[in-house]
């Protein structure tokens, strides 16, 4: 199991939406930090693990989801967006892991 730490964690609407790094390691680049977002409240804690190797986007979209008010059950397909959005406008996925170039986060319903 990957070990996680969580960075920075925004406060809203009776949720709490943490930004999380974890540690990857690589054949190319050895050991990377990737970022995440783990949202929990109301009994339901969900998580997408691996998302992007820039950290300062995570947190922009962590902070997105708390002004938003995101529940925990739409944490996926918020991903989905951002990522697909991402792949768009840059025609690449630069900067995010290779499990989520197939738009395959490790997403985990933890309760």
């Amino acid at each position: 199991m990957n070990k996680i730490k969580r960075l920075k964690t925004f406060h809203a609407g009776g949720y709490n939406y943490s930004v999380i790094a974890s540690w990857l390691k690589t054949e190319e680049y050895g050991i990377i930090t990737v970022y995440g977002i783990e949202i929990s409240g109301g009994g339901i804690k969900n998580r997408a693990e691996d998302i992007s190797c820039e950290k300062d986007e995570i947190i922009f979209l962590a902070e997105l989801m708390a002004e938003q008010q995101l529940c925990p059950e739409h944490l996926y397909d918020v991903v989905d967006d951002f990522l697909s959005d991402k792949a768009m406008y840059t025609g690449s996925f630069t900067g995010v892991h290779k499990s989520v170039q197939r738009h395959d986060p490790k997403i985990r319903k933890i309760s």
